[in-house]
């Protein structure tokens, strides 16, 4: 009997200590549930790091061009006219100093044009990187775009300074900006006296601030040329981003080149188009 008395006695003295614990634990729930908010420890979100899917916009967008910042994109813009996306995007990861993901590259060949052409679809991997503060967020400056059966479709680009906006630049040795690509709708010259815009109404058109003047290229390569009229408005170019001497931009089926002597946009199929300087506008092509 004074076996089981103890017995008894020592369960109960574990009983009485586990209601103890169990209720010092609920009392430690209840206070750290009422407790104010700025009491308790925070931790910044890592989903709360953006990107700029729509890699050939101006940063951060233009009225007629909007591109906000997202979190996890599932599409990757490279020509605003859709002709050439990353879709279905799949990320592994997101929120650390860099993140992956994979998608497929859908390309058209903008033959008879860019919205009836053939698209070709390939595996594509994309991974951003280099998160920083820009206009207010926390953004992934960087992304590298790897397509294996396109190579030379790859890209390297940070976010870069063009005039009062800011784009994709290509990262290279030399970390400069001549002889790359860009993909933007508008863009003005470095001397700030030639403006061109791509893609409206499927031609693309130039103009210069002085003297007035102003060209447009058509579809099939022909050119329209007004002198002494249209010429640019100067007041609304410092939005634009520049196109630095030795770059090209490609766009809705346009290729433009940015030199010194001025400013040559060909119709990619026909490879007929023009050069515009402050001298006049020429014929090129054949």
């Amino acid at each position: 009997m004074g076996r089981l008395d103890n017995q008894a006695s020592a369960a109960g003295g574990v009983s009485g200590r586990l209601q103890l614990v169990l209720g010092l634990g609920a009392i430690a729930l209840l206070v750290s549930a009422t407790a104010p908010a700025a009491a308790r420890p925070h931790a910044a979100s890592v989903a709360e790091i953006y990107f700029y899917a729509n890699v050939g916009n101006p940063m951060p967008g233009t009225k007629f061009n909007p591109n906000p910042p997202r979190i996890r994109p599932t599409t990757l813009i490279e020509h605003e006219d859709g002709s050439w996306l990353i879709v279905n995007l799949k990320w592994s990861s997101w929120g650390g100093s860099s993140a992956r993901a994979t998608g497929i590259s859908s390309a058209s060949n903008c033959n008879p044009n860019c919205a009836d052409g053939t698209r070709t679809s390939d595996p594509a991997t994309l991974v951003v990187s280099k998160p920083k503060r820009f206009l207010g967020r926390t953004v992934y400056s960087c992304f590298r775009l790897t397509i294996p059966a396109a190579p030379k479709a790859n890209q390297h680009e940070c976010i870069g300074r063009s005039g009062s906006l800011y784009i994709y630049q290509p990262v290279n040795k030399a970390n400069s900006s001549a002889g790359t690509t860009v993909h933007l709708y508008s863009f003005v010259s470095p001397s700030r006296n030639i403006v061109c815009n791509l893609g409206d109404e499927e031609n693309a058109w130039c103009a210069t601030v002085k003297p007035p003047r102003s060209v447009l290229l058509h579809p099939n390569g022909s050119i329209s040329v007004r002198n002494g009229r249209e010429g640019a408005d100067s007041s609304g170019l410092a939005t634009v981003p520049v196109l630095a001497y030795g770059q090209q931009d490609v766009y809705a089926g346009y290729r433009c080149r940015s030199a010194q002597v001025g400013v040559t946009c060909t119709n990619i199929k026909s490879r007929r188009g023009f050069l515009i300087s402050r001298s006049g506008v020429k014929r090129v092509g054949p």
